[in-house]
C-alpha cells in the first residue's frame, strides 16, 4: 500500500429521537478521488434515497475492486443514552469517529484525515479525535482537517456520508419491521415520527429504540403521568463503549 491516502469520516442520525447514530470512515488513495467525483458522489443530503442506494452499491463494489476501505459503527439508542450519562454527545461522537478510523488498515500510508465536525468549534473536534488516535496516527504521516460542511467540500467525506445515511435508513426499515408500524425519519418535525412516539411510550418503560435522554422523550413521558424516565443500564441493549461494527 503506497502513496497518500484520504480518510473521510461523517455521521448520520445525530439529532433524531429514535434509532441509531451511525458513523462511517471511508478511505482511499488520493489518486482515486477523481473516480468518486466522476461517479457523482456528493453530500448525502443532496441526493435522493434512490441515488444514495445506487452510489452505496457502487462504492461497495469499487472498494473491493480497488482496495478501498470503510468502517461503520451503529451506536444504538441505549449506547447513546449510557454514553451521555458519562459524557456529552459531542464527546461520544469523538469516540465513535476514532473507533471507526482505528479499524482501517491504511495507517502506515499517511495522508489526510478529513472530518465533518459536529462540534461548533471544528478545530477543537479535530484535536479531540486526534488525541484518541495518537498511536494510530504515529504509524504514518497524517494531517487532520476538521471542518463544518466537510461532506460538501471533500469527496471522501461525501462517500462516508452516503454510507452512514444508507446504513441508518436501512436500520430504520429494520426497526419498522420489528415493531410493526412506520416511524418516519426519527425527527420530531416528522408527523409520522410524532405518531410513532406516542405508541413507543405506551409501555412501563420507553421503547428500547427511543433515546431516553432526549428532552422530547422526557417531556412526553412526564406528560403521560409516568414521572421521570428510567435510567438506562448496560443490560438495556447497549454499552458505554462502541461495540458494533460493519466491516467492508
Amino acid at each position: 500500500m503506497s502513496g497518500m491516502w484520504l480518510i473521510g469520516v461523517d455521521e448520520a442520525g445525530r439529532g433524531p429521537v429514535l434509532g441509531p447514530l451511525v458513523v462511517s470512515a471511508f478511505a482511499l488513495p488520493k489518486d482515486d478521488v477523481s473516480l468518486l467525483v466522476e461517479a457523482g458522489v456528493k453530500d448525502s443530503k443532496q441526493l435522493s434515497p434512490e441515488k444514495r442506494d445506487e452510489l452505496f452499491d457502487w462504492i461497495s463494489t469499487t472498494a473491493v475492486e480497488r482496495g478501498w476501505q470503510y468502517q461503520v459503527h451503529k451506536s444504538s439508542p441505549a449506547s447513546i443514552d449510557i454514553a451521555m450519562s458519562l459524557e456529552t454527545l459531542n464527546e461520544h461522537e469523538v469516540a465513535l469517529f476514532a473507533h471507526c478510523v482505528k479499524r482501517l488498515q491504511c495507517q502506515q500510508s499517511g495522508g489526510v484525515l478529513q472530518l465533518d465536525a459536529c462540534d461548533v468549534n471544528a478545530k477543537r473536534f479535530g484535536i479531540k479525535v486526534g488525541q484518541k488516535l495518537r498511536h494510530w496516527l504515529d504509524s504514518g504521516e497524517w494531517e487532520i482537517d476538521s471542518r463544518h460542511g466537510a461532506d460538501v467540500l471533500f469527496p471522501a467525506v461525501a462517500a462516508a456520508s452516503i454510507i452512514a445515511k444508507v446504513e441508518r435508513d436501512r436500520a430504520i426499515e429494520e426497526i419498522e419491521l420489528e415493531i410493526g408500524f412506520p416511524i418516519g425519519s426519527g425527527y420530531t418535525s416528522d408527523t409520522t415520527t410524532k405518531q410513532a412516539l406516542a405508541k413507543l411510550l405506551e409501555g412501563h418503560r420507553p421503547h428500547s429504540q427511543l433515546r431516553w435522554r432526549w428532552e422530547t422523550v422526557k417531556s412526553a413521558w412526564s406528560e403521560l403521568g409516568k414521572g421521570e424516565v428510567p435510567t438506562r443500564q448496560s443490560g438495556d441493549g447497549g454499552e458505554p463503549k462502541p461495540s458494533q461494527q460493519t466491516l467492508w
